[in-house]
C-alpha cells in the first residue's frame, strides 16, 4: 500500500462520524493489507492461525475503534506505511506474549473435564422438589446432552469455555467470566459469545431437522 493511499484511509478513519462507509471501506482496505502479513508473523512464532486471525483481527480494531492513538504526524519522510507497521508490530508483539500466558496458565483455568458433568448434577439436584420432577429432569437431561454433543463440535478451546459456562449459568451467562478465563477484552468476548450462541441455534435447528 502506497503511504499516500494510507494516509487517505487513516484520514477516512478519523472522520468516521461525518462518513461512516468511507470509514469501513477504508478499514477494510488497510484490514486486507496488513491482516495476511499480521497472521503470518503470528504463525511463523507459533500461533495458530484461528488464533492469530482473531489476535491480528483484535489488534486492527485498536486502529479503527482509536483511530486518533496513531499519531501519523510522527512518521518520518511522509512514510506513515512505516510508522503505521512499526505501531502494529508493537501491539501485536504484545499480544502475542499474552497468549502464550493465556496459554500456560490454561490448566488451572480449565481445573478439569468434570466441569460439564459437575454442572449437569446441580441442574438436576435443583429439580428434586420441582412440579412434575421426572419430566422436568428429563427435559434438563435433554438439553444438558444436546449442549455437550455440541460441545464435541467445537475445536477452539475459547469455544469450549463458553459452552461450559453456558451449561452452567445459562446462555447468557455474565461476560465477566469468560473475559476472566480466556484473558479477553470485553468486545472480543461479547463477540465471541454471541457468535458461539449463534451456532449453537442452528445446531439445535439442525438436530430437530434430523430427528423428525
Amino acid at each position: 500500500m502506497l503511504p499516500i493511499e494510507l494516509h487517505h484511509c487513516l484520514l477516512a478513519l478519523n472522520q468516521a462520524r461525518d462518513d461512516r462507509k468511507a470509514a469501513e471501506r477504508a478499514f477494510q482496505r488497510i484490514q486486507d493489507y496488513y491482516q495476511p502479513r499480521m497472521i503470518h508473523t503470528l504463525t511463523q512464532g507459533g500461533v495458530p492461525y484461528d488464533q492469530a486471525h482473531d489476535i491480528s483481527l483484535d489488534v486492527l480494531l485498536i486502529l479503527w475503534q482509536h483511530p486518533h492513538r496513531f499519531d501519523a504526524a510522527r512518521a518520518q519522510d511522509g512514510r506513515v506505511d512505516r510508522l503505521l507497521t512499526g505501531w502494529l508490530e508493537t501491539i501485536l508483539a504484545r499480544r502475542r506474549a499474552d497468549y502464550f500466558q493465556m496459554q500456560s496458565r490454561r490448566p488451572q483455568l480449565r481445573q478439569s473435564e468434570n466441569w460439564s458433568d459437575a454442572a449437569d448434577q446441580r441442574h438436576l439436584s435443583q429439580l428434586d422438589s420441582a412440579d412434575d420432577p421426572i419430566h422436568r429432569r428429563e427435559t434438563i437431561k435433554a438439553a444438558v446432552r444436546m449442549i455437550r454433543d455440541f460441545r464435541q463440535t467445537r475445536t477452539r478451546w475459547e469455544h469450549q469455555v463458553i459452552i461450559d459456562l453456558m451449561l452452567d449459568g445459562g446462555l447468557k451467562f455474565p461476560l465477566e467470566y469468560l473475559m476472566q478465563a480466556c484473558e479477553l477484552s470485553r468486545p472480543t468476548a461479547c463477540r465471541m459469545r454471541e457468535a458461539v450462541r449463534a451456532d449453537f441455534e442452528q445446531f439445535v435447528h439442525r438436530t430437530a431437522r434430523s430427528s423428525d
